[in-house]
């Protein structure tokens, strides 16, 4: 295997956009503006939703080598690992996606067989997003109690619906532990009728919009509400975190752990699967029976992580999982050259330029040069030592590699 790898070059790959109702329209899109810098075959729509950019080997979204225009895992074939084990992503997110989460291996490999046609492969989705402009997002639940307040105090409609405060009490003073307490409420959530739940959240919107100001909690409701009128995934606000993140911050979601990004640009790394369990905020299926079976009830506050220096340039975001590990450059000052602090022996990468120029040279590899600015997608197999040259400020970059294959 180790020979190889000599034989691979860093070349220029082309990432795939997707579009989705959720995206950011046209100019407007970060996918867009990076598909724009570089020279695709794509032909960009001004008016169409650029939600995302895959680089990877996923089959539902394969890069393609730049030079021979054959497809990335082609080039890679005869290697140990013609199918990277990441799913790299730019995401361009105006309005919520669907409230969500993501299976385990087993059950990934049931749901597969099962249900291919909707659950189209068999792995799990670790999954870290990272903020390229603050980035708001709902990510596991609240405090049982908080969520019990939270429906007293500000939602007597959905009290209602869920057996009045009678059902509320019995929750708090049930003597079951509070992850039994919670799925027991979110299950019958899940269950209400579509029509019931319209009405309901339309007398609480009305209600909200009657009131002097609006706090935090009130905004986010009707944002919800704004883009899915009357959906059950409005009443979810009140159950799960609301998180803010920062440029440079970012958020590790398990499987199992429910989330719905709700605005911002974001860097996504994740296991190589397109797999979602859904159950609002979404046109599309709801697979609510699962979604209740699978989730993960713990009430634990969301990590922020802040990347951990690895040089006053270079940072990266540890993860639990071996599927994917992201390091950020970051060059804000006048630097001349720079040589990246990381060299794997064994496992490949892929490094997206978000804005800045550089000349991408491999130490002791002669016309090995190539030209990066924003939007370029560099292929780095193992062993090579990336080296920046002719660096102009602010130069930003993602690199994002496994721990082991």
């Amino acid at each position: 295997g180790k020979y190889f790898f000599i034989l691979l070059m860093v070349v220029r790959i082309r990432p795939v956009s997707k579009q989705y109702a959720w995206g950011r329209c046209g100019a407007e899109s970060l996918v867009f503006q990076l598909l724009q810098k570089q020279v695709t075959n794509e032909k960009l729509d001004d008016n169409e939703r650029y939600s995302e950019l895959w680089m990877g080997t996923h089959p539902s979204g394969p890069s393609v080598v730049d030079q021979t225009g054959q497809l990335l895992e082609e080039y890679l074939q005869g290697s140990p690992y013609c199918k990277l084990p990441f799913l790299f992503k730019v995401l361009s997110i105006d309005k919520p996606l669907s409230i969500q989460a993501h299976p385990n291996k087993d059950l990934a490999a049931r749901l597969h067989k099962n249900f291919p046609d909707i659950y189209k492969d068999d792995n799990h989705k670790p999954e870290l997003a990272c903020a390229l402009t603050p980035f708001e997002a709902l990510c596991g639940f609240r405090p049982l109690n908080e969520i019990l307040a939270l429906i007293s105090d500000r939602g007597c409609e959905l009290a209602e619906l869920l057996g009045g405060s009678s059902y509320i009490e019995s929750l708090k003073q049930s003597s079951q532990s509070t992850e039994a307490s919670l799925a027991d409420l979110f299950g019958k959530l899940m269950k209400l009728d579509d029509n019931e739940i319209e009405t309901a959240v339309n007398r609480m919107i009305s209600r909200i919009k009657e009131k002097e100001t609006h706090d935090d909690f009130d905004e986010l409701v009707l944002y919800t509400n704004k883009h899915f009128p009357g959906d059950i995934g409005v009443f979810c606000v009140f159950l799960l975190q609301h998180v803010k993140l920062q440029r440079g911050e970012s958020i590790f979601l398990a499987a199992s752990l429910p989330h719905c990004y709700l605005s911002g640009n974001i860097i996504e790394c994740m296991a190589c699967s397109d797999n979602v369990v859904r159950a609002g905020l979404t046109p599309k299926l709801k697979d609510s029976e699962t979604l209740c079976s699978m989730l993960d009830y713990t009430q634990n506050p969301v990590s922020v992580l802040r990347g951990n220096s690895i040089d006053a340039y270079c940072c990266s975001y540890p993860v639990p999982v071996d599927e994917f590990l992201l390091y950020r450059i970051l060059i804000e000052e006048n630097l001349s050259s720079y040589t990246f602090p990381v060299v794997d022996d064994s496992n490949p990468a892929i490094l997206l330029v978000i804005q800045g120029k550089a000349e991408q040279s491999e130490v002791n590899k002669e016309n090995s040069s190539i030209a990066l600015s924003e939007g370029a997608t560099v292929f780095v197999p193992p062993g090579t030592t990336l080296h920046f040259s002719n660096i102009q400020a602010p130069f930003e970059a993602y690199y994002c590699t496994s721990k082991s294959l």
